[in-house]
């Protein structure tokens, strides 16, 4: 592009040919984020550099980036894009520049520099002070290196300084002051940040999944609060998200930032492909593509950041891969759900190039958590959210960044998340973990109600059964038609009601088991049952049918009550019984033989190792003897049989009796 007229465009310059200040850059006296009005107590660290937000370099050499760092290739469908034939080669580089040579000025403005933080692509970033010791706050100034200055250059560099210049939020970094050295390089000078990059920060503090989520949305306020401006960050990555020793994030580097409408701050469009750069690990479908960038490709950088936040891994691994398989990768192949990444050790390149690879058990403990707690803490809602800021589609992500982080609050919450289908059963279990307490009370009380419906319905079928006798006895001449009909009415009766009682049982044994007062709920339970059963046993023992009902219901009762701490007696006791009953019905010998397992089982759990083996014994030897039949279910059976005698053989170090068995 041409190169602006003196005073004009985004080159102004004063008489001497030196870039002027930005507009309203000027320091205020009066203005509470002009660091001269700031004091810092603070030592001066003495010329050593502390951890900041320096561009994008590698170390070895000034005209390379980082392995996985690319010019961002072009399309027609970006306005500031040239031709899809303008993307970079396969050696990953950058448009040479001439190296600086000196060690860099000593002064700059009015300023101090202590020492060189850090230096990218487009300028060179110092640690400095106030020659005139108004105050003692550091700041950081970023002057453009030489043989950069050229026209595009220059306009990267307003750009970068005129977004900071309309930004004011306090989770990024602020802009004080702007203007040009002696030799003519223009400088800006911002907030000094004094943290370490999110990751290592979360890291090395051991934040838990919650910590680090309630970290990430202060995050996405700030990257929402720069959408708010019409500016896409365009290169949001750990490295760009700095976190001070009191927990706060600050949002640096807008180096490569994109105006929505670069019109309200006066500044073309850029054009230039080569001077686009961006992070391979963190790019965006569309951005690797060289489509239309827009605040949704942000978005999906925060679900990338957000994933290694809380598993340690990236979505994708194209670390030191050629172009062309990073853009494949990126755009077509589906990242690992979180909750399954996180059993896997994680391996990253150092800033020093090396492998470093870091265990599953490592990742966990760096997050407060086991390997199952944490996949189980990343299953479901989490997994949902990071794969929907992740999705190929912009249209399919969350519309904003504060979407984003509004849906990880929810979740915080213990609320419905907008990234999945809120069904019945998922609004049922979010609402059963929110009220635990309320729904336990809840649940003791249909216990007892249930009980009391049980209790009342025993007596009045005893009273029914006493007016049927009375009437056989007051009318002799119907007493056989009578009787008939009042037994049928009678079992039809009580047939509905056991079938009603066990309906209700397994409902609310459903919901029993997901209380935290499921063991005493299941004590109250079973102990009433057992109660409620024996007296109906008592009141009609010659009734086969009644009789393999009863059988039933107290092996499903003995089963329930042997699941709590405090109630394997009583489990023992109605398993027993079931057993009693079910041996006097033929047809029942499969279910005698299921109740015996579980039975030894009970006996297991209660230390009674003996009991356990003679019941697992006779129940293997009641299936050999072809109590089942030659079927695949009772091959089944007489398999867990001899599994079950088995194992109790081995608690008792009967290895040699065991090993045929299992």
């Amino acid at each position: 592009m041409p190169a602006p007229e003196p005073g004009t465009g985004p080159r102004n310059r004063n008489t001497d040919g030196t870039p002027d200040r930005v507009a309203g850059m000027t320091p205020n006296p009066t203005d509470p984020k002009n660091p001269e009005n700031e004091r810092d107590d603070t030592p001066d660290l003495n010329g050593s550099t502390v951890p900041y937000s320096p561009e994008d370099t590698v170390p070895l050499q000034e005209n390379r980036r980082e392995p996985s760092e690319q010019p961002e290739p072009d399309s027609e469908t970006d306005p500031e894009a040239e031709t899809a034939a303008d993307v970079i080669a396969d050696q990953r580089t950058v448009p040479h520049f001439p190296p600086e040579v000196e060690q860099g000025p000593e002064q700059i403005d009015g300023y101090e520099l202590m020492g060189r933080i850090g230096r990218g692509g487009m300028g060179t970033v110092y640690m400095a002070r106030r020659l005139d010791d108004r105050f003692r706050k550091r700041v950081a100034i970023k002057v453009m290196r030489r043989g950069m200055d050229t026209d595009e250059m220059l306009e990267r560099f307003q750009l970068e300084r005129q977004v900071l210049g309309a930004l004011n939020h306090p989770n990024i970094a602020r802009l004080y002051d702007a203007g040009a050295t002696a030799d003519g390089r223009p400088f800006f000078v911002m907030e000094y940040v004094d943290g370490q990059q999110i990751t290592d920060y979360c890291d090395e503090n051991g934040l838990s999944i919650p910590d680090r989520i309630r970290l990430f949305t202060k995050v996405c306020a700030a990257v929402h609060y720069a959408h708010q401006n019409l500016i896409v960050h365009r290169d949001l990555k750990p490295s760009n998200i700095l976190v001070t020793a009191d927990g706060e994030p600050k949002l640096l580097d807008f180096g490569i930032a994109k105006l929505l409408n670069p019109e309200l701050l006066g500044l073309p469009a850029l054009t230039r492909a080569d001077q686009r750069i961006m992070t391979y690990e963190y790019a965006s479908p569309e951005q690797v593509k060289g489509q239309q960038i827009t605040t949704a490709s942000d978005v999906y950088a925060l679900g990338v950041i957000l994933y290694e936040l809380l598993t340690g891994h990236r979505p994708y691994q194209i670390e030191r891969r050629l172009h062309a398989e990073a853009v494949r990768v990126i755009c077509e192949e589906e990242p690992e759900r979180p909750s399954t990444a996180v059993s896997k050790a994680a391996t990253h390149h150092t800033n020093k190039g090396e492998m470093q690879t870091i265990t599953a058990a490592e990742i966990a403990r760096r997050r407060e958590a086991q390997i199952s707690r944490l996949r189980k803490n990343l299953a479901g809602d989490l997994d949902n959210i990071i794969l929907m800021a992740l999705h190929k589609s912009a249209q399919r992500r969350y519309p904003t960044a504060i979407a984003l982080a509004d849906d990880l609050n929810r979740h915080l919450a213990g609320q419905t998340v907008t990234a999945r289908s809120p069904t019945l059963v998922y609004r049922a279990g979010k609402f059963l973990r929110r009220h635990r307490v309320g729904v336990g009370v809840a649940g003791a009380m249909l216990a007892v109600l249930l009980v009391s419906v049980l209790v009342v319905s025993v007596a009045w079928r005893r009273a029914e059964a006493a007016y049927a006798r009375e009437s056989v006895a007051h009318e002799q001449t119907r007493r056989a038609e009578n009787a008939e009909r009042d037994a049928r009415v009678l079992a039809e009766t009580r047939y509905a009601q056991l079938r009603r009682m066990f309906t209700i049982e397994d409902s609310l044994y459903e919901r029993i088991e997901a209380l935290p007062s499921a063991t005493a709920a299941r004590d109250i339970l079973s102990r009433a049952m057992l109660d409620a059963i024996g007296e109906l046993a008592g009141t009609y023992p010659d009734d086969p049918a009644l009789r393999l009902d009863l059988a039933r219901q107290y092996h499903r009762v003995g089963v329930l009550a042997a699941g709590g701490e405090n109630a394997i007696g009583r489990g023992i006791e109605a398993l027993a019984r079931a057993s009693e009953l079910f041996a006097a019905i033929p047809e029942a010998a499969a279910e005698r033989i299921d109740n015996d397992i579980e039975l030894s089982k009970a006996y297991r759990l209660s230390g009674d190792l003996d009991a356990a083996a003679r019941v697992a014994t006779e129940a293997a030897d009641r299936c050999a003897a072809g109590g089942v039949g030659d079927t695949a279910a009772g091959k089944v059976l007489h398999a867990r049989a001899l599994m079950q005698a088995g194992l109790v053989r081995m608690l008792q170090s009967r290895y040699d009796d065991a090993e045929p068995l299992l």
